[in-house]
């Protein structure tokens, strides 16, 4: 057999030069330490897929615009191989919020979804960026027979796919890892250097190593993570390697970098400098002598003198429009592929609530917020709010409708009156011939 036509090129340099490439149809793992160049190396074989002309789905816990960001700094137009359909970008949760709904029923809900749009779009290729939260069972079973499930999907629709997990910390988490790699065709490591800091981008050791086929063995280079350019193997051209690997090989083409912003950033010194000479509104009341502090019970404290952590675990559902849009677009082409229909609702305050000071347009997002899945989507996009709901329900507006009346933030009886006949909300129509984004937008 000539295992060349098996061989599909992978955009990463290390792979192409001594292996030759993947092999069509098979799982690769990729592990690395945060800040290894994990993404990028995703990303990479993502550009190769379009640059082929196959379609390639990208399940992701990045937003969408971050994505787009770091396909830019590798010279891959990711928003130009969406609107090509050779790209599909598919939001997952993240961990914080796997991590917040952490349940093995959670989880295996959440693979029968994906293994759902896995059989719809049929992909060539496949990247999970990253794969790491969806092992987090406590049933170590429960995780083998969901994984096996899913190894068998992508089997069948012959997709080669790269399932990108996060170095384990401990013999728990190698115990989740393995049985991942032990269905995989070969892994892909990427080892940090041990010096680099841990916020910084500064390459390390790559090593490929074969489970399955290619006899031409292990194989290791030194890289580096370099500004527009992304991953960069300084040393293919060693004896170890095949003949083609005569002169460094990259990965990509430079590009110049973007424009550096002219406006300064705030010191820390200066904020500091602000917060300390806040006032409280009865500390100003008391100095102009016209009031007296507050009857704070004795083991209460005043909410504006508490010291305030940020939650680096906030979990949102809401997008930023381009973003947005980005996501309907990718569910718009899986109605029109497959016939899975969605649910699109559009929200609208009139300005009458606002002058009368009954609720405005952030108000009201956090209302829907709040009366929403936090797998459905919101964005606050100029005059209205836009809804897009995970399960195409026919009463969903209903639902919806429902639940926003029960969490409207109006005590008074008439002021709630008023305020729900200056709500305006409807469903958009959806159907095969609906041109593209901005024609259902409109």
């Amino acid at each position: 057999m000539n295992t060349l036509v098996n061989l599909v090129q992978s955009g990463i340099a290390l792979v192409d030069v001594a292996w030759g490439g993947l092999y069509r149809g098979s799982t690769y793992t990729v592990i690395g330490a945060k800040k290894s160049g994990k993404s990028i190396l995703g990303l990479h074989y993502a550009k190769a897929s379009v640059e082929a002309g196959e379609k390639c789905l990208f399940f992701t816990g990045t937003k969408i615009k971050d994505l787009t960001i770091l396909g830019h700094n590798i010279n891959f137009d990711v928003t130009g191989g969406i609107n090509d359909q050779k790209l599909i970008v598919i939001k997952v949760a993240s961990s914080a919020e796997i991590v917040e709904e952490l349940s093995d029923g959670y989880l295996t809900d959440y693979y029968r979804d994906m293994l759902s749009v896995i059989s719809e779009y049929k992909p060539d290729r496949l990247v999970f960026d990253e794969f790491t939260p969806f092992l987090m069972f406590s049933d170590v079973n429960a995780l083998r027979n969901n994984f096996h499930a899913f190894a068998d999907t992508l089997d069948e629709l012959q997709s080669t796919n790269l399932l990108i997990i996060s170095e384990p910390g401990d013999e728990e988490a190698q115990g989740l890892v393995d049985i991942v790699t032990e269905g995989s065709t070969g892994i892909i490591y990427l080892q940090k250097n041990s010096e680099a800091k841990k916020s910084s981008f500064t390459g390390g050791k790559a090593t490929i190593t074969p489970i399955t086929g290619h006899l031409e063995g292990q194989h290791s280079s030194a890289y580096t993570i370099e500004p527009y350019e992304g991953l960069v193997f300084t040393d293919l051209d060693t004896s170890n390697f095949r003949k083609t690997a005569e002169k460094r090989v990259r990965t990509t083409k430079q590009i110049d970098p973007p424009a550096k912003s002219d406006k300064p950033l705030k010191s820390e010194s200066s904020q500091q400098s602000s917060n300390s000479d806040f006032v409280t509104p009865f500390e100003r009341s008391k100095q102009k002598g016209g009031g007296s502090m507050p009857n704070v019970p004795g083991d209460y404290e005043i909410l504006s003198r508490i010291e305030t952590i940020p939650d680096p675990f906030s979990i949102t559902n809401i997008y930023e429009p381009d973003e947005f849009k980005l996501i309907l677009g990718n569910q718009l082409s899986l109605f029109k592929s497959t016939g899975q229909a969605f649910k699109l609702i559009s929200v609208k305050l009139d300005s009458v609530a606002e002058d009368r000071k009954l609720c405005t347009m952030k108000q009201l997002l956090n209302v829907i917020r709040i009366s929403t899945e936090k797998k459905d989507k919101l964005c606050l996009m100029e005059d209205r709010i836009l809804v897009l709901l995970s399960k195409a329900d026919e009463k969903a507006l209903n639902v919806l409708s429902y639940k926003i009346l029960q969490n409207l933030p109006v005590v008074d009886e008439q002021e709630r009156d008023l305020l729900v006949q200056l709500i305006y909300i409807k469903s958009h129509f959806i159907d095969p011939t609906t041109a593209g984004v901005e024609s259902l937008l409109s």
